[in-house]
């Protein structure tokens, strides 16, 4: 619709386009657009817009810009843009994912070109959305079957209502894809692929549904192959493999060697030759009994129960074909182990198909992308305590929050490690400015500074001011890793129990949730803790507070001090005490706590190079968490930071994730690029070595290019070495001029040296 615009109106939406991509940028200054389409100049000044004129009108006011028009000559530098000539002619042959040597052009220079240019797409972009490279086909022709089940109830009525035209049977079926004998008996070919056909195109692969006068085409994109469903006078039937094919499958697996032969002529094989069978084919043997060839001389087996059908002996070349027909067509539903083995025995027969059902459904990428598991890793506790006042502090944000009369939507959590301390500060907004500067005036200016922040990874706490303030302060920063609020549980346990106060002291509006955070945060500063045995008031203060009940009755025990002295000395004798009794049932309630913890533990050993999944926890905007995946990747095990923390690799990332946010992937199919990856780790390669931007070697002049021997002249200013060939200087000039100031510094127009530096500068 874009394309049929005038020209003023497609200007017009270029300025659009460009103001909605850099807004961030443009937003609070002015700029200036320069167009070579005067009219521009005075529609923005249109005195009654109307329609989509008026809504871009609209949302160009929002901006300070100033547009000026520049003649069609003078606006090469934007016209040549849109204007740069190929030299290359377009070759018609080139198709993305193919070897070039095998093209008509034999790899013409635009093919080597285009292939290059795709090289990386096919790589990073491709394997996960098949935009480039053509489908495959396929011969999986029983898994077909699926869309022309979804036919089988239908008449031929409704069958005529779908959106493709009914074609004739002949037109439609050449004998190159399919020969009948009659209507009732169509018997595809499975080496034939959809393309191959006298068929309309179509990008997906196509099923034939056979009417007794039409033939229809239903797209289906779960294969390649072409299935046909007969519309008989009684009932519609399902050709699949035809019983040709599945005697000659039977006849050339090696497990049948023996049965097949013995009960068609009787033969009974040589005790050496059972000797050397394989265990399937002995097996069989020795359950002769329960096996049998039918009218049509296809191998069975007789039924588990009586009454049940008897089963088909599948072989070898057709078992991955009906496993994945019972487990990952949307008839199946991509069912669990059990369910899928229980369809698949009621009608059908191979040895060990126990231990290969197991392993064909443990080994779907699908389900175990997609589904929930029943229970998660679950690594042992660790244990790790602070020892003394303001060793260890945890920090976290809790909100938004209704916005009160004081403007405020966050609290800042504060904890001390040791002795419970939490400070609850009330803020307008959790930027890394005010963070720092609410947690250094409201709790470090107070009680010290401690020696390790603890927090989680919010953008906040991880931003470069903040960072800066930790470093001035040497306060050593500490983190969790992601989604991994288990680590930061001492602030955390603190959110929820005063979530709990203010619940109690709010109204209806909610609007005065922050009236009483001070007088909260009291109350929990005087409450025992159970794990130390002490309120934090006599952990950090060495007393207990006066509280209101104290006021209105009077403490019950206060002793006389003679002088500040003997005061002093008892309160460090008391802090002393409480910090040692404090250690003493710290550790014993962290052993209650491990071994409570422990007792659901299911830990998972991994290895630099092993393929997990990780966990995806994370909500995206505009979209259903419940209807996405549970699991990102697959991806691989870089390194092992910690005991319980790894090193991911995903295709776009990489990071620390804690063992519980993993499981092993056990994937028959796998990402190339996870192959690649893989290939090189088992070969000792850095997976990690195209992230590294660092060079190995000085960078010197504009250029940024190491010394290549050639001269070159240093900056008076900031000491910077330049090659001549890139300043545009010969030798002669090099020895003349005193000083040399760089382009760089001759902006900024510094006061040159007065120290005569003329012979360093040819040094190089």
């Amino acid at each position: 619709e874009q394309k049929r615009y005038c020209t003023t109106r497609k200007e017009l939406l270029a300025v659009i386009r460009f103001t909605r991509q850099f807004r961030h940028y443009l937003l609070g200054r002015q700029f200036t657009v320069r167009t070579d389409h005067s009219s521009l100049t005075w529609l923005v000044n249109f005195k009654e817009p109307q329609g989509q004129l008026a809504r871009w009108l609209e949302e160009l006011s929002q901006y300070d810009l100033v547009i000026k028009h520049r003649p069609g000559k003078q606006h090469i530098d934007a016209d040549v843009l849109s204007r740069l000539p190929d030299r290359l002619k377009e070759c018609p042959h080139y198709t993305a994912d193919t070897i070039l040597a095998s093209l008509p052009c034999k790899g013409c220079n635009y093919c080597q070109r285009a292939h290059q240019s795709w090289a990386q797409f096919l790589c990073d972009v491709d394997e996960a959305v098949p935009l480039a490279r053509k489908r495959k086909q396929k011969p999986r022709l029983l898994k077909r079957v699926a869309t022309a089940m979804m036919m089988l109830f239908e008449t031929p009525e409704k069958v005529s209502t779908l959106e493709q035209p009914a074609v004739p049977v002949e037109s439609a079926v050449t004998e190159d894809c399919c020969h009948t004998s009659s209507l009732n008996s169509i018997e595809p070919i499975a080496s034939q692929s959809s393309e191959e056909c006298d068929l309309p195109p179509f990008s997906t692969g196509m099923e034939l549904i056979f009417t007794p006068s039409t033939a229809r085409i239903v797209m289906d994109d779960s294969s390649d192959c072409v299935v046909a469903a007969i519309a008989q006078e009684e009932g519609i039937t399902i050709s699949g493999f035809s019983e040709e094919d599945i005697k000659t499958g039977q006849e050339s697996d090696l497990d049948l060697m023996f049965i097949l032969p013995y009960l068609k002529d009787g033969c009974e094989p040589l005790s050496n030759d059972l000797f050397l069978a394989p265990p399937a084919a002995k097996s069989h043997w020795i359950n002769k009994e329960r096996f049998f060839l039918d009218d049509n001389g296809i191998l069975k087996s007789q039924p588990k129960t009586e009454g049940a059908n008897t089963r088909l002996v599948v072989p070898a070349s057709l078992r991955q074909t009906v496993m994945e027909l019972c487990h990952e067509l949307p008839s199946a539903g991509h069912q669990g182990v059990s369910r899928t083995m229980s369809k698949i025995k009621d009608k059908y027969h191979w040895y060990n198909m126990t231990k290969d059902i197991n392993l064909f459904v443990l080994s779907c990428d699908t389900c175990n992308k997609n589904k929930k598991a029943s229970r998660h890793s679950k690594c042992p506790l660790t244990k790790y305590h602070a020892g003394y006042p303001m060793e260890r502090v945890h920090i976290d944000f809790m909100g938004p929050l209704p916005k009160t009369k004081q403007n405020n939507e966050h609290i800042l959590m504060m904890t001390d490690q040791f002795t419970k301390w939490t400070e609850c500060i009330p803020l307008p907004s959790q930027t890394a400015e005010v963070t720092a500067q609410a947690a250094i005036n409201e709790f470090f200016t107070r009680f010290g500074y401690p020696f390790q922040l603890f927090s989680d990874q919010g953008r906040n706490f991880e931003s470069a001011l903040f960072k800066a303030v930790c470093d001035l302060l040497q306060i050593h920063k500490a983190r969790t890793t992601p989604y991994r609020p288990q680590s930061n549980g001492q602030v955390e346990r603190q959110n929820r129990s005063l979530m709990d106060a203010v619940r109690c002291f709010v109204d209806s509006q909610q609007e005065n949730w922050d009236q009483h955070i001070a007088q909260l945060g009291g109350a929990m500063r005087s409450s025992v803790n159970r794990s130390t045995g002490y309120t934090p008031n006599k952990l950090m203060l060495g007393r207990e507070t006066n509280q209101p009940a104290d006021l209105m009755f009077g403490s019950q025990s206060e002793r006389k001090y003679e002088g500040a002295d003997s005061y002093i000395i008892d309160l460090e004798k008391a802090i002393k005490s409480a910090h040692t009794i404090a250690r003493d049932k710290l550790k014993t309630s962290q052993e209650r706590m491990k071994r409570d913890y422990d007792l659901r533990v299911l830990e998972k050993s991994y290895q630099p190079g092993d393929l997990v999944y990780v966990l995806d926890t994370a909500q995206i905007k505009g979209k259903c968490k419940k209807l996405g995946s549970p699991w990102k990747g697959p991806g691989i095990v870089i390194s092992k930071v910690t005991g319980y923390v790894y090193k991911v690799k995903l295709q776009r990332v990489v990071f620390n994730t804690n063992h519980d946010r993993l499981k092993p992937c056990g994937d028959r199919k796998i990402p190339a690029w996870l192959e690649t990856c893989r290939d090189k780790f088992k070969q000792g390669i850095d997976v990690l070595a195209g992230n590294k931007t660092k060079p190995t070697t000085p960078q010197y002049c504009v250029c940024r290019g190491p010394d290549t021997g050639e001269t070159m002249v240093q900056c008076d200013n900031c000491r910077e070495w330049f090659h001549l060939t890139c300043i545009g200087m010969s030798i002669q000039e090099a020895n003349e001029i005193d000083p040399y100031i760089c382009p760089n510094c001759q902006l900024v127009r510094p006061t040159p040296p007065s120290k005569d530096k003329r012979g360093e500068k040819m040094s190089r």
